[in-house]
């Protein structure tokens, strides 16, 4: 790739008065990652400054402006191993030297708690644990402990420059593994196995968030596809009364003990404590709390500015579901999937390509309140449509009482095999369904062979305008359908319920489930 010897690029944002010597924020400090080929890095300096940033033996010119603000794209070796040294000159003098960097493929994370779920509490992870090292893995963690001090200090209103306190890179080891986040820390461990070389993660994830926590403020206020959360938002905020909310969680507080006694006494799961905890204490100047529109964009994703990324996992849904009482009330559908479309557009235009390669994680099985179904057929519409994203079912993992589930090594492993297929179809899907009469034959598109775990199960179909279990066979790839008592089938539907994980039974020979779906005659 080559390089122009100068490039300026003018950014109001950082810093206006002048550095006496390169600074850099927390993205750009020892043991960070940097994508192989060509990475972008920014900072502030005298103003006019000439740069050199050296890394690998590689060398790239630039300059600052007149307010002493720089940023450039700079040239860097190939993913390997090897730990080299980042250094950046300033009018000929070595100013900064940021050490033991690798280089290799960088993956932006974001989402809310299932992506935020952490090894220790992962089925099977230990040998994740046990194994972790610096020497594939690079993590920069942003901490979500301090997310309840976001408002009070004001922090979230605005696009910040900066990290909230305690974003750091983390160099994996046994020692501290543990509380590494589950997906995206193996989806990292097991593409760097596939590509040999390192693999960096910037995490973001907050848990319990939705979509409109996650795109900018002029695109949350603009889009049409965040029209129904400014409505339903701004009836919130006109019916919101802090001093009722406060007394209902003061009480709730209060009669914790009593209640966890309880639900032990009669053999139930007792009430976590989280749903106790400080940071939910109600907030007297906003209904959302920490989940104010933007607010996450602006402290978690804004700071990374047009860090050259190699691509996006994303693991998020649950909080746009209508199921969680913080989270905008949609019911799914083509909202979700229109927000969900909005988000990946901001994200990439955020990271300066519009092609970006987006992996993201379909929604599990789990007995919820709300329909969840809705919401996995929005997210497969969005993966058909965009280019340049791969959708990983999970269908066949999750706990039907437990929004958490442990199962999350499956997930990890699929995302890094979406990762380097990209555009290509290794999952399988559903090809369509032939009609005739009171039998329909559905059939698969895969690149590997289809077969069926079991007995052939989870199916229904839709006649005289009602839904019911059909039975169904498998063979040769395909699966046949009979409606009971010769009824016309109007409609076929597979694994369509919140909790569908004991009926998942079709799956392809590298053990991927396919899909949850619904097809009408």
């Amino acid at each position: 790739m080559n390089f122009p010897k100068t490039a300026i690029l003018i950014l109001p944002i950082l810093a206006v008065y002048a550095r006496a010597e390169i600074r850099t924020n927390e993205l750009f400090s020892d043991n960070m990652m940097l994508r192989q080929n060509s990475a972008r890095i920014w900072g502030t300096c005298e103003p006019n400054a000439k740069i050199t940033a050296q890394i690998g033996g590689l060398e790239t010119d630039f300059a600052a402006n007149g307010k002493g603000e720089w940023s450039a794209e700079i040239e860097t070796p190939k993913g390997s191993f090897e730990p080299l040294e980042l250094r950046q000159s300033e009018n000929g003098k070595l100013s900064k030297t940021i050490k033991n960097v690798l280089v290799g493929e960088v993956w932006i994370a974001g989402g809310q708690s299932n992506l935020d779920f952490k090894l220790a509490n992962t089925d099977g992870a230990q040998k994740y644990i046990d194994g972790a090292t610096p020497r594939n893995v690079r993590y920069f963690r942003q901490h979500a402990t301090n997310r309840h001090i976001f408002s009070a200090a004001g922090l979230g209103s605005r696009p910040e420059s900066g990290f909230a306190k305690g974003a750091e890179w983390v160099l994996p080891a046994p020692q501290n593994a543990a509380e590494l986040n589950a997906v995206p820390y193996i989806f990292a461990v097991e593409r760097s196995a596939e590509i040999g070389m390192p693999v960096g993660i910037v995490y973001t994830g907050v848990p319990g968030t939705c979509m409109a926590s996650w795109v900018s403020r002029e695109t949350y206020e603009k889009s049409d596809a965040f029209a129904e959360d400014r409505a339903t938002r701004q009836k919130r905020i006109e019916n919101y009364d802090y001093n009722k909310e406060r007394k209902i969680f003061d009480e709730n507080v209060k009669t914790y003990p009593a209640r966890v006694a309880k639900a032990k006494a009669e053999g139930k799961t007792p009430p976590p404590a989280w749903t106790v905890a400080p940071f939910l204490a109600p907030w007297p100047d906003s209904p959302d709390m920490w989940w104010t529109p933007s607010m996450l964009f602006n402290l978690r994703v804004n700071p990374l500015r047009s860090y050259a990324a190699s691509g996006i996992v994303w693991y998020q849904g649950e909080g746009d579901t209508g199921g969680d009482t913080f989270a905008e009330n949609v019911s799914g559908g083509d909202a979700f999937a229109a927000k969900f479309e909005c988000l990946i557009g901001e994200w990439r235009k955020h990271f300066g390509s519009p092609d970006l390669p987006f992996l993201f994680v379909q929604l599990p099985s789990f007995g919820a309140s709300t329909d969840w179904t809705k919401a996995r057929a929005a997210q497969e519409r969005v993966a058909r449509k965009l280019e340049n994203t791969a959708m990983v079912c999970s269908i066949d993992t999750g706990d039907k009482y437990d929004i958490h589930p442990h199962d999350k090594i499956p997930i990890g492993k699929r995302l890094a095999a979406a990762a380097d297929t990209i555009g290509k179809k290794i999952f399988p899907q559903v090809g369509g369904v032939g009609f005739d009469g009171s039998r329909a034959t559905a059939q698969f598109e895969t690149p590997n062979k289809i077969e069926c775990r079991g007995n052939c199960r989870g199916f229904e179909v839709l006649t005289n305008g009602k839904w019911s279990a059909a039975n169904a066979e498998f063979g040769g790839g395909e699966v046949k359908i009979e409606s009971e008592n010769g009824k016309r089938i109007d409609g076929v539907r597979y694994l369509y319920k919140n909790w569908a994980k004991p009926d998942a039974c079709l799956f392809d020979q590298n053990g991927y489930p396919v899909p949850p779906f619904e097809i009408l005659r």
